[in-house]
């Protein structure tokens, strides 16, 4: 019985049908980016497999829809993920000295590990100062410029800001 109500709609043809009208859907909300055809792929996927497919061919159409407008949702999820991994995999030390020995390519390796994972246990803005100073590499009337302040206020904070990075690094190193 339920094969037959399944059957009722023709997932081919409402596919046919509706491909115009959900690539516009699609390039609309990746705003032209390259993934449409992915995630059109992904729409025919669920549509001809999916389990929780309409049984009224008059629901297909909306249905469709919201299927694309999750796969897009799902895309910018996992492009983001992997932004993300990909930054970090790039923030990898390479060996400085090919001479030195793995064993210290390691060590510092895992010094850098620790040090950007104290970074991130830190409060949104102390890791905005520490990111100014030390990896935007701006001098600290730049960095008071932008932040509106007086460069010993700005001093100050970074001091603060030192201060709870040496903390979350000893935490680190005593676990």
């Amino acid at each position: 019985m339920i094969a037959e109500t399944q059957s009722q709609v023709d997932w081919e043809d409402t596919l046919r049908a509706e491909e115009p009208g959900l690539r516009r859907l699609v390039a609309g909300r990746l705003g032209g980016q390259d993934g449409i055809d992915d995630v059109m792929q992904e729409v025919a996927v669920t549509a001809l497999t999916g389990k929780s497919r309409p049984t009224d061919p008059e629901r297909a159409p909306g249905w469709l829809r919201g299927v694309a407008i999750f796969k897009v949702r799902d895309f910018w999820r996992r492009k983001q993920r992997t932004s993300r991994l990909r930054e970090a995999i790039g923030n990898i030390p390479e060996p400085e000295n090919p001479e030195r020995s793995p064993y210290e390519w390691v060590v510092t390796h895992e010094r850098h590990s620790g040090i950007r994972a104290a970074l991130s246990q830190l409060d949104a803005e102390d890791h905005k100062l520490m990111k100014m100073k030390y990896v935007d590499d701006l001098t600290y009337q730049q960095m008071a410029d932008r932040l509106g302040v007086t460069t010993k206020t700005l001093e100050y904070r970074l001091l603060c800001a030192r201060k709870h990075l040496r903390e979350v690094l000893g935490k680190t190193q005593m676990e």
